[in-house]
């Protein structure tokens, strides 16, 4: 497998916000807001090189997008590791936290005449198995990868399976 692209791309969802800060859909498309998140993700590769964090959501996406892979095309199986060591809870702990439930929400506010526009923005939402679809998948016609997988020969120890 190989990631080819920025593998982020950002969506928007037009809602309209009651007074009450209760948000509902709008039920139809604005050209600004498509404008937008076709600018962004165009984009999105340059403002990561601005912004470190938007770099590191970049590699969030990717190393989900590899496991989700990893766990689809049953790798571990394949290879026959049982995750002695990274599987044994006494070992290496697993840190886990509660997931936000709410978020505080960006707003931007726009006149245009007399017209009062309040974008709002926020929320990530990570979908790896998408990325698994075929419709999303390129297949290797060239056999670049076939041929690159047995050049691979990483110098380990004996019992050894990481390096660094």
């Amino acid at each position: 497998m190989e990631l080819v692209g920025d593998g982020v791309k950002v969506v928007g969802e037009d809602e309209l916000v009651a007074a009450g800060g209760q948000r509902q859909a709008a039920g139809h498309g604005d050209r600004a807001s498509q404008a937008f998140v076709t600018s962004f993700t165009k984009l999105y590769s340059e403002l990561a090189d601005r912004s470190p964090i938007y770099a590191e959501l970049r590699n969030l996406i990717d190393l989900s997008v590899a496991a989700a892979y990893l766990q689809h095309e049953n790798i571990y199986g394949k290879a026959g590791w049982t995750m002695d060591l990274l599987g044994d809870e006494q070992t290496v702990s697993v840190e886990t936290y509660n997931a936000p439930k709410q978020v505080a929400t960006a707003v931007n506010a726009i006149w245009r005449g007399h017209t009062l526009l309040t974008p709002v923005g926020g929320g990530v939402q990570i979908q790896p198995l998408l990325a698994l679809d075929t419709s999303n998948r390129l297949p290797d016609k060239d056999g670049k990868l076939a041929k690159t997988r047995p050049q691979i020969k990483p110098d380990l120890a004996k019992g050894r399976w990481w390096w660094d």
